[in-house]
């Protein structure tokens, strides 16, 4: 057997007492950091826990500044967390801002009144396109005036002169019908008609449906003389009751509801809904 040489002895023992050393080192550095770890846990769970009103070193309060007006008056002015209600005055034909909208602020005990909402819907378009007639390039729409139920034959840029209508456009194109099976969903020839007014605002007419415009008709119910009487109104309207006069102030169509204002009274608005059906009782002040 072969014995390592004194000098691979030599190398081999400095090794051993290098690598003792360097561990000695290490845990001997380890030690207090674990210790000052352990002694700040234990002072920080045994510190107790005080609260002060105090505001932190250089903290500033800050408010909310008023919203400013704006240019349209100081009804449109908002913050960041209560907007103005935007409605649409049907009277004056624009669109109006409150803090409240009408419809909501009513007087703060609801008021009688005998007037009955029976429905709230959108006014019919006085020209109605009923068919048309002719041939690709020389079309003639046939219109109806609701008001005396006379059909006229128009082509574009002709006059409806009794309702101040002129028609500037007239088209007639194949398009498929609503419907599940087939035959249902053969192609079928519609017109389509533009009309102008003298304002210059234009309403679309199709071929069989109802044409409708934007503004909104209540069909209002009343006894002014102990007889009930039926009869539509509009914003701005004025109707007669057994405890006095109404102005229509807003017409709102969903959810349906009517807001009138007692003539001669206090300004306070009082918003009518149509009465549930089945429901007996009178219309009175919506809650």
């Amino acid at each position: 057997m072969r014995f390592p040489s004194p000098e691979k002895i030599a190398l081999l023992v400095a090794a051993a007492a290098a690598a003792i050393s360097l561990t000695w080192f290490l845990l001997r550095s380890v030690e207090p950091g674990v210790r000052r770890m352990r002694d700040g846990r234990d002072q920080m769970q045994k510190a107790p826990n005080v609260v002060t009103d105090a505001p932190p070193e250089g903290f500033e309060p800050r408010i909310w500044r008023e919203p400013a007006s704006q240019a349209r008056g100081p009804e449109w002015s908002y913050d960041l967390f209560t907007p103005p209600e935007i409605w649409w005055d049907g009277a004056s034909g624009e669109f109006r801002a409150e803090t409240a909208s009408p419809a909501t602020a009513t007087s703060p005990e609801p008021e009688f009144c005998s007037l009955e909402i029976l429905d709230v819907h959108r006014l019919r378009f006085p020209l109605q396109l009923r068919g048309f007639l002719g041939e690709a390039g020389h079309w003639l729409g046939s219109f109806e005036i609701l008001r005396s139920g006379e059909t006229m034959l128009l082509s574009p840029g002709a006059e409806c002169a009794v309702l101040g209508l002129t028609l500037v456009a007239f088209s007639v194109e194949r398009r498929p019908l609503p419907g599940g099976d087939a035959m249902d969903a053969m192609p079928s020839w519609v017109a389509r008609a533009m009309v102008k007014d003298s304002t210059g605002r234009v309403q679309e007419l199709v071929g069989g449906e109802d044409a409708l415009m934007d503004e909104l008709v209540a069909q209002v119910q009343t006894e002014p003389a102990g007889e009930k009487v039926s009869r539509e109104v509009r914003t701005g309207d004025v109707i007669a009751a057994a405890e006095g006069d109404y102005r229509i102030e807003q017409i709102e169509f969903e959810p349906a509801a009517v807001s009138v204002r007692r003539i001669g009274e206090d300004e306070a608005l009082i918003r009518l809904v149509p009465r549930p059906a089945g429901d007996p009782a009178a219309n009175g002040a919506d809650e």
